[in-house]
C-alpha cells in the first residue's frame, strides 16, 4: 500500500564513492511538483536544458536532515539534530556550499524518480526505471 500521508522524514540514500549517505526530506506539495518541473526544464534554442540552480533550490527546500553519523565537516561529525553534540545550525549551508550534488540528489529523488509498470498482468516484470 502506498501511504499518501505527507512526511518530514523520508530517507534518501545517496552512494558517494561506495559510502551510503542518508538524507531526510519532506514530501513535496503538488504545487512544488508543478513549479519544479516548470523551473528545471527550459527550452533554449529548440533544445531542452536542465536548470541545476532550480534543483538546488528545491532540494534545499525539501531537505529536513542528515542521518546521524553519515557526514562530517572539518574533521568532526556533522548533525542536523539540535539534540546531538555534533549539531551545527548551518548544516544546510555546509551542504549547499560543499556538496550541492547531495542536495540536488534530494530534489531528483522527490521529483524525478518513478517506477513504470508496463504490463499490469505480469507482477514479475522488471520496470524500465526504478528508484530505491
Amino acid at each position: 500500500m502506498l501511504d499518501l500521508t505527507p512526511t518530514e522524514r523520508h530517507l534518501v540514500i545517496i552512494v558517494v564513492h561506495g559510502t551510503e549517505v542518508g538524507l531526510y526530506r519532506r514530501t513535496p506539495t503538488t504545487k512544488e511538483r508543478i513549479d519544479y518541473q516548470a523551473a528545471t526544464i527550459q527550452s533554449k534554442k529548440n533544445r531542452l536544458a536542465i536548470d541545476h540552480a532550480a534543483r538546488l533550490k528545491y532540494g534545499l527546500a525539501l531537505l529536513t536532515g542528515i542521518r546521524e553519523g553519515d557526514l562530517g565537516f572539518e574533521g568532526k561529525a556533522l548533525s542536523s539534530d539540535p539534540k546531538s553534540p555534533h549539531y551545527r545550525q548551518d548544516w544546510k549551508d555546509i551542504l549547499r556550499d560543499h556538496r550541492a550534488d547531495l542536495v540536488m540528489g534530494v530534489a531528483l529523488d522527490a521529483f524525478e524518480t518513478s517506477v513504470l509498470k508496463l504490463d499490469e498482468g505480469d507482477d514479475e516484470a522488471e520496470p524500465p526505471f526504478s528508484s530505491n
